[in-house]
């Protein structure tokens, strides 16, 4: 149930353009993840965009379309995190432990999301097209 409400937590930050805290909130759990490097992508994407508004590099017309890539980009992420607990109740189970320990590490390395190649989903911001994911043994 802590994963639950952690994910919702960080779709509010989201929603409420509080990227930077998203960001770092989600960094925390996903330390020995394959997903962080996704997350790396967005939160480079982000700070990139920052530095070019606050230098007038960007209109706020099209930093408003790079911010809703980013918030969707980020938003698979968490979707794909939901979808392997829902499948796997042991991953929920060691990620609540995680949260509610306060620990920052939740290994998600031995966790297949999608087709594998989220990367460059998550970068278009998109899932993959079949919308499977696979979530293997812990």
């Amino acid at each position: 149930m802590e994963t639950k409400k952690w994910i919702k937590r960080i779709r509010d930050l989201i929603g409420e353009d509080h990227f930077k805290l998203a960001i770092e909130q989600l960094k925390q759990l996903l330390q020995k993840s394959k997903l962080l490097d996704d997350l790396i992508v967005q939160s480079s994407r982000y700070n990139g965009l920052v530095k070019q508004i606050h230098s007038g590099e960007v209109s706020f017309e099209n930093a408003d379309v790079s911010k809703t890539k980013i918030r969707y980009a980020i938003t698979d992420i968490l979707r794909e995190i939901e979808e392997g607990i829902e499948e796997n109740p042991k991953l929920e189970e060691k990620t609540d432990k995680a949260l509610t320990k306060g620990a920052k590490n939740v290994n998600f390395n031995t966790i297949t999301f999608g087709n594998g190649n989220f990367n460059n989903q998550i970068y278009q911001g998109n899932t993959n097209s079949n919308n499977d994911t696979n979530v293997s043994k812990l």
